[in-house]
């Protein structure tokens, strides 16, 4: 048993001090609401590129990046949908809007100085459909969000 704690010691402090130059990372969602026929669904996935390799050895490997002022582009894309079904007052209604996002951004830390220049773009396009009493409703909409930040 010792043997195995050790080898596995060394192995993480092998990898633990190579630096790294991307990030991918994915999550998913899922939220049923309490006393309700509503259901939450989200996803999403990423990445960041650096234009430099990022050494994890400044710190936690979740700051490295933050800790190293290493500059970067990112892309991700996230889908969420809320779906509602009922009876009230004998009247039975279904709801269902679903939002896709894809969103760029970029940040860049000034050598040999504390300032900071961020950057990002991101557009959504969602979807709403509704139907209650025989009578359906459908909504197409879409916007674009952008960001600016400069500090030091």
């Amino acid at each position: 048993m010792k043997k195995i704690l050790v080898a596995a010691a060394l192995l993480a402090s092998m990898t633990a001090a190579n630096a790294y130059q991307y990030e991918v990372n994915a999550s998913y969602e899922s939220t049923d609401i309490d006393d309700s026929n509503t259901d939450v669904d989200a996803y999403a996935i990423g990445g960041k590129y650096y234009f430099a390799p990022v050494a994890n050895s400044t710190g936690p490997l979740a700051e490295a990046a933050f800790l190293s002022k290493a500059s970067n582009l990112g892309l991700a894309y996230a889908r969420s949908s809320v779906e509602d079904s009922d009876t009230i007052l004998g009247v039975s209604y279904n709801y269902k809007t679903t939002a896709d996002t894809i969103g760029l951004a970029g940040e860049y830390y000034v050598p040999n100085s504390q300032l900071y220049f961020s950057a990002a773009v991101n557009n959504t396009d969602s979807t709403t459909k509704a139907s209650a009493l025989g009578v359906s409703y459908s909504e197409d909409d879409s916007g674009t969000g952008y960001a600016v930040e400069v500090g030091f």
